[in-house]
């Protein structure tokens, strides 16, 4: 018998009989896989008495071990992470096991009826709720989160489980929908709310990201992760005022001078005469040799004004995007005609997900100074951003560009949109062609990989 996730269900539903030997026999053969002679035995001690709630939990447990003796894990794969800024050949939710519906509706039913004879059995109402979980059903997760939160043993934190066990099997707007009625349960809980901002940050939605750490600031009882949580959102956002009291309460707590370094880049960008006057008292008052002090040194230095030649001397201080969309903006506002201040700040823009925002940066950048190599990593940003914007047939038009790159990343993966888009469309002669291009790319990369899956498909 494949051993499937066994240990996750037996850690809720454990036994609580006074008549252990039996479920100790049990146990083995479930361990050794004898699970129609387990069965038997549940079965006859049903027929005895159809309320032993233990035997009906262990009925229970059955029908999953049942389930995922004959199902191959290793065969599971959701959708691909296609992100262009990840490397790792993954699927998202793959070798996550999900349980059939019929199979879970099935094991709900015995461990229903268990509760019903005994309600006060938590560890039969845990395991109810996560077998909700892998089988996708949100809305009894839902309905099962008002009494799984009243458990002494459940936090804030544990809860969360049951809307990671959906997120990681790629059902995201199911996974926020529990993640949020979760949060409800926990109305003072700032730093859980943080974390359902930070997710949704994570899964692309920036207005509820954002709407969500408001809410969680307002609550006044914030960690420092979270203050840096809150931070890092709005300053990618380029909320810039919130920004700043986020980092300040941070700064606070972490008993440094980062919110005055960064009060000082705000000014800058605001053209505000006093910004190099702050950037000059951070200097002196930063006793740490800390990427912020040698960034704040280097501009007072050149006085605010990086050239673009220069431009790229930014990447060498290791500071966040919170700080570097900033800087980029700035200087793209100060060189709007230079290429590398422009197509730095609509890449920043790509790789927050403001997708929208860079597809009108993009085509302001002027592309005149542009090396070889830039053009065709202008293109397969680009493209990915309108990719993500919904824009298919244009980004089609720049995965063409970066498809000709001497760059094997880009020439896998712009082959891989490409064969995507015509297999998507039926068009599978085309798809081949394309998916043939990304698999044979020089290298070893993530989309070669998927495009080698999508040939076996079209066979």
């Amino acid at each position: 018998m494949k051993q499937f996730a066994i240990g996750a269900l037996m850690m809720f539903v454990a036994i609580n009989s006074q008549a252990q030997s039996i479920y100790n026999v049990l146990d083995k053969l479930i361990a050794d896989g004898m699970l129609s002679t387990a069965e038997g035995k549940v079965d006859s001690m049903l027929m005895q008495n159809p309320g032993n709630v233990d035997a009906l939990m262990y009925k229970g447990n059955l029908q999953y071990y049942k389930s995922a003796s004959y199902t191959d894990v290793m065969s599971l794969k959701g959708n691909p992470d296609e992100s262009v800024y990840t490397t790792e050949y993954a699927y998202i939710g793959q070798y996550l096991e999900t349980v059939p519906k019929a199979v879970a509706d099935t094991i709900a039913f015995y461990f229903v009826n268990a509760l019903r004879l005994d309600p006060t059995r938590e560890d039969i109402r845990l395991g109810l709720c996560y077998i909700y979980s892998v089988s996708l059903q949100s809305d009894k997760v839902i309905e099962q989160l008002p009494l799984i939160a009243a458990i002494p043993s459940v936090s804030a934190t544990s809860i969360r489980d049951y809307a990671y066990n959906i997120l990681d099997r790629g059902a995201i707007a199911d996974g926020m929908k529990v993640y949020n009625k979760i949060s409800s349960l926990y109305p003072e809980d700032g730093n859980l709310m943080s974390d359902l901002a930070v997710e949704y940050y994570i899964n692309g939605d920036i207005i509820n990201s954002m709407n969500t750490a408001i809410k969680s600031l307002k609550t006044g009882n914030l960690d420092t992760i979270s203050y840096s949580n809150a931070f890092f959102i709005f300053g990618v956002m380029e909320e810039y005022d919130v920004a700043s009291a986020c980092i300040h309460n941070w700064s606070k707590l972490q008993q440094n001078n980062s919110s005055l370094f960064y009060k000082a880049l705000v000014k800058m960008f605001r053209n505000d005469a006093d910004a190099k006057k702050d950037l000059t008292e951070f200097i002196a008052i930063e006793t740490a040799p800390s990427n912020e002090k040698k960034l704040a040194q280097y501009l007072v230095s050149v006085n605010l004004d990086i050239t673009p030649s220069d431009f790229d001397t930014i990447f060498t201080f290791g500071l966040t995007d919170a700080f570097n969309i900033l800087i980029s903006h700035h200087f793209y506002n100060k060189y709007p005609n230079s290429f590398s201040p422009a197509y730095t700040y609509a890449e920043n823009l790509t790789y927050n997900k403001r997708y929208q925002e860079a597809i009108n940066v993009y085509p302001k950048v002027n592309l005149t100074d542009a090396s070889i190599v830039d053009l065709q990593e202008y293109h397969f940003y680009y493209a990915w951003a309108l990719y993500k914007a919904g824009k298919i047939e244009q980004s089609n038009e720049h995965w063409l560009q970066s498809a000709n790159s001497d760059i094997p990343y880009l020439i896998s993966g712009s082959n891989y949109f490409l064969g995507k888009y015509y297999f998507d469309k039926s068009e599978f002669d085309t798809a081949r062609k394309y998916f043939l291009l990304g698999a044979n790319a020089p290298g070893d990369s993530k989309y070669a990989a998927f495009c080698s899956d999508y040939l076996s498909a079209i066979k």
